[in-house]
This record gives structure tokens, C-alpha cells and sequence, in this order.
């Protein structure tokens, strides 16, 4: 992605965080985060392009600018679409009290490659869904189990350090396995959150899908209506 389209990103990012829903949003969390002492947030939605991505971006730095807190923010998936929205490039070195890991970089991290978020702000990126091989390597199972012990660390160990640590997961109606499930992130999270879109309304066996969330191990603290689903 360019300069422009970066600077567009940005400035849409910008608009985005002055809404009053953002901002109460924000000073909500914060207000329960007294109440219940949690630290770690998930982000789920059920079908790609619904905004999930944004709103985690947009959540950080609304909480960061209320709070006057670091935040980190996790991509937990595995792989990303070619239309995906990159965390990274929401930023873009623009708030620099919000950090950014992918869990290529956590796995990167484990390994003692780079352990500061200036390092991991220039690691690899996600591999794309086009590139994925298909015949499934046998280690398969044990690296997505790898995968979520790095997320589970994150999520637990970091909390020490920031205010809120922000988990983006993948569609819980993804195709790809591949990905750590969305699920058992949010079961470790302290909360979670989903952000839905009209898109949703037209999905089959929508109530087969709601049910999902009356799991008391989500940690369900709310919905957030996203409208303009474009991303």
C-alpha cells in the first residue's frame, strides 16, 4: 500500500475515533475494566469484511487517547486475505503508544527474534491466503497449538504492561482452518466484543450462528453495529 493510500487509512482512522459512540465506548470500558479488573479484550465478528479490523484499530486509539495508556493490539491470525486490512498500516508510526503484533512476530519473539515492539513493528508479515500450500504439513495441529500459548502469553503477560491488550481474530465463519480458532481466544481474553454488519442479516442460519455467543466463556460484554462495511 502507498504513501496516499496510507495517509488515507490514517485519516479515515482519524474520523472514525471522533465519534461520541467511540468515545463512550472507550470510557466504558475503562469504567467496567474498575469493576472487573480485566485486561485483555477480544474482537470478534462472524463473516470477513465486517469492520473488525478497523474497530480494533480505532478502539486502541480512542482507549490510548482516553486513558493515557499504552495499548497493544495482537493480529492473531494465521493467514490474511489479499483485501485485508493491515493493523500496521493503520498507524503507521502515528501513535506510537499503540503497539502492533502480528503472531508471526510473537512467533519470532519466542525464538529471540526481536523482543521490542520497535522490532516488531519491522517484522514479516502474515502469510497471504494465496500461498498457502494445500496439502497440510503434518506439525500442523502442534504449531496451531504453539500459536495460541504465544496468544494465551500475550494476552496474560503483557497485560502488566498496558492499559488494554486488544485481540483481533479471524472470522468465526472463516474458511481457512489453518487459523487459530476465534473462539478459544476469546476464552482466554478477560472480554470480548462482536462487531456486526448488515452483511450479517443475509448469512444463512443466522440463529444457528447467534448461539454462539450465549457461551458464558466468551466473556460477552457487547455488539458493536457496524454500517458502513466496506473495508
Amino acid at each position: 500500500m502507498g504513501h496516499t493510500s496510507n495517509t488515507a487509512l490514517e485519516n479515515r482512522l482519524r474520523e472514525f475515533i471522533r465519534y461520541t459512540e467511540l468515545q463512550q465506548l472507550a470510557y466504558n470500558v475503562a469504567a467496567m475494566q474498575q469493576e472487573k479488573m480485566f485486561h485483555s479484550l477480544a474482537v470478534l465478528s462472524f463473516l470477513p469484511a465486517e469492520g473488525k479490523t478497523l474497530f480494533c484499530a480505532a478502539m486502541a486509539k480512542s482507549y490510548m487517547e482516553t486513558c493515557r495508556t499504552k495499548v497493544l493490539v495482537v493480529d492473531t491470525t494465521t493467514f490474511q486475505n489479499k483485501g485485508s486490512l493491515d493493523l500496521k498500516e493503520c498507524f503507521n508510526g502515528s501513535s506510537p503508544e499503540v503497539h502492533v503484533a502480528s503472531l508471526e512476530e510473537l512467533r519470532r519473539e519466542s525464538i529471540g527474534w526481536g523482543s521490542s515492539p520497535a522490532e516488531w513493528r519491522s517484522g514479516k508479515t502474515a502469510v497471504l491466503e494465496g500461498e498457502i500450500v494445500r496439502e497440510r504439513p503434518p506439525n500442523a495441529t502442534l504449531s496451531r497449538e504453539n500459536d495460541f500459548s504465544l496468544i494465551k502469553n500475550a494476552a496474560e503477560d503483557r497485560s502488566k504492561q498496558y492499559g488494554l491488550v486488544i485481540l483481533d481474530t479471524a472470522p468465526l465463519e472463516a474458511k481457512n482452518r489453518s487459523n487459530v480458532d476465534p473462539l478459544l481466544v476469546a476464552r482466554l481474553s478477560d472480554a470480548s466484543v462482536v462487531v456486526v454488519s448488515r452483511k450479517l442479516l443475509q448469512a444463512p442460519k443466522l440463529g444457528a450462528s447467534l448461539k454462539v455467543l450465549e457461551d458464558p466463556s466468551l466473556h460477552l460484554i457487547g455488539m458493536i453495529s457496524n454500517e458502513a462495511h466496506c473495508l
